[in-house]
């Protein structure tokens, strides 16, 4: 697999530099510019990125160029995963523009080994609806819930919670699905973890009415800027404080 980064610097100020990202991965490229812009590079095929940026301008309308000591640097930032993964990995690049004849403009080409597909899951649900109100957030590691925007690489955890009807004295995690556009990936699959977010033999651990994962890194899905999570919990009859394993308890 090759992720190749290819700038054409401009050799006048008030011209145009095109970057190209060539790539047969799953990516999100962005790039930071002048007084932090955030920009938003641009496909038609999934395989040619472009970007066009400039050595001046208003750097709050459009990606600038940062001037530092004459040379104009800019850095992308390339989230990538094999098809049909989810993007973990994560990778920063530094363009740099002089205004001479001499510098090196192409990327290494990237090679990027054996990749991991997690297995499918097939779920039957046979019991009855909770009586209970669940909640799920994310939060971080203290438990503290986040806001909307999370950056990539943060260390967090999914915290639920249950009401508790008369019968209702615990909760146990059976399955998570990361969601982000068209794109669906199972964090956890009957109870234990899917071996890349969160490792196979470690689950949400349950204690009381609530249930928390382990402590995960925020990711990407491929062709999606966002991400939900959407699991399914069983109810305990008892008290069932401990790890995500199914328990003839359990309803």
């Amino acid at each position: 697999h090759v992720i190749s980064v290819q700038p054409s610097c401009s050799k006048t100020m008030d011209g145009i530099t095109s970057i190209h990202v060539l790539t047969d991965l799953d990516v999100h490229v962005e790039a930071e510019c002048n007084d932090r812009f955030l920009a938003q590079f641009s496909t038609v095929n999934y395989v040619d990125w472009f970007l066009n940026s400039t050595y001046q301008g208003n750097p709050l309308l459009s990606c600038v160029f940062m001037n530092v000591s004459n040379s104009f640097i800019l850095f992308l930032s390339v989230s990538w995963a094999e098809p049909g993964e989810i993007m973990l990995n994560h990778d920063i690049y530094m363009i740099t523009c002089v205004m001479d004849d001499h510098g090196k403009t192409a990327s290494d080409v990237k090679t990027i080994k054996q990749g991991l597909l997690g297995p499918r899951e097939i779920q039957s649900h046979m019991g009855g609806d909770a009586s209970s109100g669940f909640s799920l957030e994310l939060t971080d590691v203290r438990g503290d819930a986040l806001g909307n925007i999370v950056p990539i690489g943060r260390r967090v955890r999914l915290t639920a919670n249950i009401l508790g009807a008369a019968d209702e004295n615990g909760i146990r995690a059976v399955s998570c699905d990361a969601v982000g556009g068209d794109s669906t990936y199972k964090i956890l699959r009957g109870g234990c973890g899917d071996g890349m977010v969160i490792p196979k033999n470690i689950g949400f651990t349950t204690t009381g009415l609530k249930s928390e994962s382990p402590v995960f890194t925020t990711f990407r899905l491929a062709k999606s800027k966002t991400v939900s999570f959407q699991c399914n919990f069983t109810t305990c009859v008892t008290n069932c404080d401990g790890v995500s394993v199914l328990s003839a308890s359990m309803r």
